[in-house]
């Protein structure tokens, strides 16, 4: 049985899939493909478990060499039952990559996300702005407004899309950027110098810097340098026909599943064809999430020993 050392649980539109992308290169790592196998959000079956032993193929590389075998599952995050069902199967000693963007744009960006894929209906300020300032009442109030999106047809779920344990997760914008909430799951169940926390600014405007602090943490060849690193992959579009965009994403969606590649040209491809508009988000939506999430980065700050705001001004 063949199963992950070392998970990386997100956040969602945060840089995961660059840095799974950068480790599935080296010759000491095995990565899972898909991907995110979800395993973690649902139950674990024989059947489930035999599935998840298939994702981790290593594809020439030499068993004996390889140290790290991991996976990217960025819904681990904001999945309650995640952390111990990870603890249950994998014990103690796993190691956790958490890649943390700055709240307001991961926020904006998955909320893009879903609004490219012809998913979400509401604008930003309708689905990102609510009556309080206040984490539980927000939390509260989005849960509410996400029900009543898909009442009234403003938000379309497709069941591809379905995180087992939390079908709606992905229209969770506000809340699944509260780290702080989630994270102090993991550390109920592991030990603090189990986890690497990295944010996706470092990664972009230093990645190869960013990349050695990985290989480092788990504990493989630091001279090895993949091709291509600061090459932004799954980047949010926004799309200039609706339908396209939809038919080209599920498209990509559905040919991840079964191949171990990056397919970058045919995201280079939608994105040339599908979406290169800019999308304005905005000033009342952009300053109410800023102000929101101040308080959030303080907590962050705290609960991780380090300093955002050098990061996230």
């Amino acid at each position: 049985m063949t199963l992950p050392n070392f998970i990386m649980p997100g956040a969602p539109k945060s840089g995961t899939t660059s840095l799974h992308i950068y480790l599935r290169e080296h010759p000491e790592v095995v990565m899972s493909a898909p991907k995110e196998p979800y395993f973690f959000c649902g139950k674990i079956t024989n059947e489930a478990l035999e599935k998840y032993n298939d994702c981790f193929s290593y594809n020439g590389k030499k068993k004996n060499s390889v140290k790290m075998i991991g996976e990217s599952s960025s819904v681990y995050l904001c999945s309650p039952k995640a952390p111990i069902r990870i603890k249950k199967l994998l014990g103690k000693n796993v190691k956790f990559i958490f890649l943390l963007r700055n709240p307001t744009e991961r926020t904006i960006s998955a909320y893009l996300h879903m609004y490219k894929r012809d998913a979400e209906k509401r604008t930003p300020y309708q689905a990102l702005v609510f009556n309080s300032k206040n984490k539980e009442k927000v939390i509260l109030e989005e849960t509410k407004q996400i029900d009543e999106a898909i009442n009234n047809k403003k938000i379309i779920v497709n069941k591809s899309w379905k995180v087992p344990d939390e079908p709606l997760q992905h229209f969770h914008y506000v809340r699944n950027s509260f780290y702080s909430i989630h994270l102090k799951e993991y550390f109920d169940f592991f030990p603090r110098k189990n986890f690497l926390f990295l944010f996706t600014e470092d990664l972009k405007n230093e990645p190869i810097k960013t990349f050695k602090r990985v290989e480092t943490f788990l504990g493989i060849d630091t001279s090895f340098i993949p091709t291509g690193i600061g090459v932004i992959h799954n980047k949010t579009y926004v799309p200039n026909n609706n339908l396209f965009s939809k038919l080209v994403s599920n498209f990509v969606s559905t040919v991840a599943k079964y191949i171990n590649t990056d397919i970058k040209f045919i995201r280079k491809i939608y994105g040339f064809m599908a979406g290169s508009n800019k999308f304005d988000i905005d000033h009342k939506t952009r300053n109410y999430l800023n102000s929101l999430f101040q308080q959030e980065k303080e907590s962050l700050s705290k609960l991780i020993g380090e300093d955002v705001s050098s990061v996230w001004n």
